[in-house]
């Protein structure tokens, strides 16, 4: 199983997420925050993805202002190059 260390919770299988930071806000679009979570999370640049396809908001906690967004993204990599890209970014390249 493949997890990595330096995320939110290590050792747990869980999705891509973080939150905003000022460097993502500099045109109101969110997406800038699903890019850098992707480089610093599972090794993916920019120049991996060919799309992202939707984009769903939703509350993650009833009664506050929590806000998720969900991206679908596409990229031109393989299993093959993804799993070996997360394996450098958990371990930290070594």
């Amino acid at each position: 199983m493949l997890c990595s260390y330096h995320t939110s919770f290590p050792d747990v299988i869980q999705c891509i997420g973080g939150g905003l930071s000022e460097e993502d806000i500099f045109d109101g679009d969110p997406v800038h925050t699903f890019l850098r979570e992707c480089r610093e999370e599972i090794g993916l640049t920019g120049a991996d993805i060919i799309s992202i396809d939707d984009k769903k908001y939703f509350y993650i906690r009833e009664n506050q202002t929590t806000v998720g967004i969900c991206y679908i993204a596409n990229t031109g990599l393989t299993k093959e190059t993804l799993l070996q890209r997360f394996e450098e970014t958990a371990t930290d390249g070594e």
